[in-house]
């Protein structure tokens, strides 16, 4: 089973699904989809739907009538069809619907004494005293649709650039962006994961991994590459094959 099937089926079982996706793949997730840099770990991965490998090939709509010699009324035709372009579909391996939770720090500072005193004999000063703000953790849900493009060692990066711009055009065409949040502060409104084999990384053409041990370097070219994916809306997921 090559590493794309791998990652299909452990995505289809319930109880391997989670660990397709680390720490820091949750993290990259919040990261391409929202402008929160306060959010922090733990996070988790919530899936209220999951579809394995999804069609996004357009769809053609059709439409028409036609009407006989006599008849008073035109009958309509309205059809849509999948499949009739040239286009191939861009191989999306999942398409997850649901949130990323993560944890966000508030401060809560309670007032423990208001005083009033007369200051020039028109107006009143106010002084307000407040206790210690003490740090309290709490979780936030970011509502997220993500497309979930697996590919194995040597995937052509331009292609999977432009897989993903695919991806999400064809995604938000079809209405599938998540539910708009007023208090959050959202980036792109569908996130793309890749998934890919830790061995990508070995090759030193990513930048970011020049010094220490291989797998230090490896670690390296991995932060380097999310944090400019992040940018584009693309979430890095990391996973060694079974």
């Amino acid at each position: 089973m090559d590493f794309e099937d791998q990652v299909l089926v452990r995505l289809a079982d319930p109880a391997t699904r989670d660990g397709v996706f680390s720490q820091d793949a949750l993290a990259a997730m919040a990261a391409a989809g929202y402008d929160h840099p306060e959010l922090a770990g733990p996070y988790q991965a919530v899936f209220d739907e999951l579809q394995l490998a999804v069609d996004l090939r357009a769809q053609v709509r059709a439409d028409g009538c036609w009407q006989r010699p006599g008849d008073q009324w035109a009958t309509e035709l309205r059809l849509s069809v999948t499949g009739l372009g040239d286009a191939p579909s861009p191989g999306l391996t999942a398409l997850w619907s649901g949130s990323v939770v993560a944890q966000a720090t508030v401060a809560t500072a309670p007032v423990t004494a208001v005083e009033v005193t007369p200051s020039d004999g028109e107006h009143l000063g106010l002084q307000v005293s407040f206790a210690p703000a003490p740090a309290t953790t709490v979780a936030r849900s970011l509502p997220v649709t993500i497309a979930i493009l697996a590919r194995d060692v040597g995937a052509p990066l331009t292609a999977l650039l432009a897989q993903s711009v695919l991806v999400r055009q064809a995604l938000q065409d079809a209405g599938r962006e998540p539910a708009l949040d007023p208090d959050l502060r959202r980036r792109v409104s569908i996130v793309v994961a890749w998934v890919l084999p830790a061995a990508v990384f070995d090759d030193t053409g990513w930048p970011g991994g020049d010094t220490g041990t291989p797998p230090e370097r490896n670690q390296a070219r991995r932060q380097a590459a999310a944090a400019w994916l992040a940018g584009q809306g693309i979430a890095l997921a990391v996973l060694d094959p079974t």
